[in-house]
């Protein structure tokens, strides 16, 4: 299942904010990278998608929780519109028809009342809705779930709630059919509405990951997989069974230049080889590359299909070149799964084709958030050098205010007293001092000077 599209209204900073995500063909894209300035919205996207797929099945005996809130943050309405097969369509169909009819029959009364009066008839107009998709078996099919309330002295008034099933379907029955990952950039400002910390199980269909919470968890996994691979298939090797593993963690890192390498996999740690061949621990990893293995490792564990990779500020602690590939590692995971980061990085907005990148802005006129496709927009950003896109895509200045300011006023005496070389020469003599002879705008200031010098001259 992929997003094609989302519609979000009266939402924190969003009044109105429509997301296109599909391609010149209709499609849905693989991968989304949401881009902009601090406070425009990117990660409260990623927070949205995160609640309506983790709302925790236990909070529906309470009808306030029926509401779609984050950190009690009201939303007055939100269209998704996914694309599936029809296969995985009916699928999830029959397993929710399985839950109503588990919540209608409850033998506990107070609890069967509540469900039948709160949740069921808005879980049956899902059915309904999933029920009606017809076509041949492997067919792509295009639905939206919606979510409508109202606002009265503040108390929410849902009129329709699609995205219930995410939330009652417990996670044992759900990962038979799909999931979604949601790497943190800070675990501090996860919106939970329960607590504020990573949970040790998933939450809904929901597993959030917080590199360094889940460390121990990651190192565990790479000894239990091994013990696992060989009590399923008593005629391999454990020799064989570590290569395997190892060779899998390294393909997930294949296109990442990263140039320790994964090599051992033994009861007391796992090993790495260094660049000097030194075989080491990892522990004795930088923050770097921690950051690669452990989010290797992670994807290796979930082998995830089908899913939601959700990523806030891959970027962190990483080199600019393993920026610039960091996208290939959640495309190297698991299969037919939709990536979607939001990224300040220039190295990664300049890794993706402008159909991938949405780049959201504060439109000074309509006075609202809005979103550009770089494709769309006719803007080039694949392959741009990293200045070019903090200038052209991000709207980032280059130089401080006060640098710029000493160029404009050299720039401005070309202009206005041609004349005058000897004050010119001292102003490009002192901030040649700052920025170097070899800085773009001292040599463009210094070929211009020359041009000047040999005009007056003739």
């Amino acid at each position: 299942m992929k997003i094609r599209k989302i519609k979000i209204k009266n939402y924190k900073i969003f009044d109105d904010l429509e997301l296109d995500f599909t391609d010149s063909d209709g499609k849905a894209l693989d991968t989304i990278v949401l881009a902009g300035i601090n406070g425009c919205g990117k990660t409260s996207i990623l927070q949205l998608l995160q609640t309506i797929f983790s709302v925790n099945f236990n909070r529906f005996w309470n009808w306030d929780f029926l509401a779609l809130k984050i950190d009690n943050v009201f939303c007055e309405e939100l269209t998704i519109e996914f694309e599936s097969s029809l296969d995985f369509i009916q699928s999830f169909n029959t397993l929710l028809i399985s839950v109503l009819n588990e919540l209608i029959f409850s033998p506990e009364q107070h609890t069967r009342e509540s469900n039948i009066k709160n949740i069921c008839p808005l879980l049956e107009s899902v059915v309904s809705k999933l029920s009606n998709i017809e076509g041949k078996k492997g067919d792509i099919k295009i639905f939206s779930f919606c979510y409508k309330s109202q606002k009265n002295n503040e108390k929410i008034a849902v009129s329709e709630n699609d995205f219930i099933p995410f939330g009652i379907i417990s996670e044992n029955i759900t990962s038979q059919y799909f999931g979604a990952l949601y790497f943190v950039a800070n675990s501090f400002e996860l919106n939970n509405d329960l607590e504020k910390k990573i949970p040790d199980e998933k939450d809904g269909i929901v597993k959030l990951v917080d590199i360094f919470s889940h460390k121990e968890e990651i190192e565990g996994y790479l000894k239990d997989s091994i013990i696992d691979a060989v009590l399923k298939n008593r005629e391999i090797s454990a020799q064989n069974a570590i290569n395997k593993k190892v060779e899998e963690i390294n393909q997930i890192l294949k296109n990442i230049k990263i140039n320790t390498k994964l090599i051992d996999i033994t009861s007391e740690k796992v090993i790495f080889e260094s660049t000097n061949g030194k075989k080491i621990s990892i522990d004795d990893l930088s923050s770097g590359e921690k950051q690669l293995y452990y989010r290797a490792v992670m994807l290796s564990k979930l082998n995830i299909k089908d899913s939601f990779i959700l990523v806030d500020e891959p970027e962190t602690s990483l080199h600019p070149t393993w920026q610039r590939e960091i996208i290939k590692l959640y495309q190297n995971a698991g299969e037919n799964n939709q990536v979607i980061l939001a990224t300040h990085s220039p190295h990664i907005i300049a890794s993706v084709n402008p159909k991938n990148l949405f780049v959201l802005y504060f439109d000074e006129k309509a006075r609202k958030i809005k979103v550009m496709n770089m494709e769309k927009e006719q803007k080039y950003t694949k392959g741009v050098e990293p200045n070019r896109i903090l200038a052209e895509i991000m709207g980032y200045k280059l130089r401080d205010e006060d640098t710029q300011n000493r160029i404009d006023e050299i720039t401005l005496l070309f202009r206005q007293s041609p004349a005058d070389i000897e004050k010119i020469e001292k102003k490009i003599e002192l901030l040649a001092y700052d920025l170097g002879l070899h800085d773009p705008a001292i040599m463009g200031i210094n070929n211009r000077l020359l041009l000047m010098k040999r005009k007056l001259n003739q």
